[in-house]
C-alpha cells in the first residue's frame, strides 16, 4: 500500500509540474497550444534523455486500471513517436513555441547528425526496461551498466546539442 501511495504522490507531482509548464505558456499561446507544446517537451525529454522513461505518467494510472503493466517505457515511446509524427507533419510551428521543443525540432529535422542521441537514449531506456526488470535484480553489474548507459546518453545529448541550445536560447531570448 505504501508503494502505491508513493507512486501516486510522484504521479500527482509530475502532473502539477507539467501543468505549471503549460500554464507558463498560456498567456502567449492559449490552453490548447500550451498543452500541445507541453506534450512535445515531455516527448523531447523522453526520446532524448533516458531519465524520463514515462513510467510515472504511463505506469501509475494504468496500474490502477489493470493492476500491473509490464513495460510502460515501450508504450510511452510509442505515444511520443506517434504524437511527434503527427505534430511534425501537420503542425511544425508548435516546435518553435518553446526552447526545448525548438531544439527537439532540430533533432527531428536532421536525423543524419543527431541519430546517436536517439539511438543511445533508446538503447538505455530499453535496457532499463528489459534487462533491469528481469528476475535477477540482485545483479549489481546490471544496475551499474544501466546507470553508466544513462549517464553516457545524457552526456552525449548535452555535448551534441550544446551549440543548438545556445542558438535557440539566443533566438528566443528566454529559456
Amino acid at each position: 500500500m505504501k508503494k502505491l501511495y508513493f507512486k501516486l504522490q510522484k504521479f500527482i507531482l509530475t502532473i502539477i509540474l507539467l501543468f505549471f509548464y503549460a500554464y507558463s505558456l498560456v498567456n502567449s499561446y492559449g490552453w490548447a497550444t500550451s498543452f500541445e507544446v507541453t506534450f512535445l517537451a515531455w516527448s523531447f525529454f523522453l526520446i532524448c534523455m533516458p531519465l524520463a522513461t514515462g513510467t510515472v505518467l504511463i505506469q501509475t494510472p494504468l496500474e490502477f486500471l489493470f493492476k500491473k503493466i509490464r513495460y510502460p517505457q515501450i508504450l510511452a515511446w510509442t505515444i511520443a513517436i506517434i504524437g511527434n509524427f503527427i505534430c511534425y507533419n501537420n503542425f511544425p510551428n508548435l516546435y518553435f513555441k518553446a526552447s526545448s521543443t525548438h531544439v527537439f525540432y532540430n533533432v527531428l529535422s536532421d536525423l543524419k547528425t543527431y541519430w546517436p542521441i536517439i539511438a543511445v537514449s533508446f538503447t538505455s531506456t530499453m535496457y532499463g526496461c528489459l534487462i533491469e526488470n528481469i528476475k535477477k535484480q540482485n545483479e549489481p553489474i546490471l544496475k551499474v551498466f544501466g546507470i553508466l548507459l544513462r549517464l553516457s546518453s545524457i552526456t552525449l545529448t548535452m555535448w551534441i546539442l550544446y551549440n543548438d541550445y545556445i542558438l535557440v536560447l539566443n533566438s528566443h531570448g528566454t529559456p
